[in-house]
């Protein structure tokens, strides 16, 4: 007799926090329940200025997860696609 356990969907990740430092944004999350598997990454979005959220997994490491924090400079956020400024409040999904 075989005995398959099934893996379930992750949980979704608490939300992410924002803290800033001098030159970056710094994005932080705590993980929930794994579903039974490992988790592999994380995707992470930045909104940018026109109110859409951009794909920033890119900008991050998120290949492992206990890697759960993501550092952005600002130089990086006031460019195309973002077109954040400095005083901008950076909101993040993961």
């Amino acid at each position: 007799m075989v005995t398959v356990i099934a893996a379930q969907v992750p949980s979704t990740p608490s939300a992410p926090e924002t803290t800033y430092t001098t030159s970056s944004v710094v994005i932080s999350w705590q993980p929930t329940d794994n579903g039974g598997s490992d988790i592999l990454s994380y995707l992470v979005s930045l909104k940018g200025k026109n109110g859409q959220f951009i794909d920033a997994t890119s900008l991050c490491d998120t290949r492992l997860p206990t890697n759960l924090i993501c550092s952005v400079s600002f130089e990086i956020l006031q460019n195309e696609p973002f077109g954040l400024e400095v005083k901008d409040k950076v909101v993040a999904k993961v």
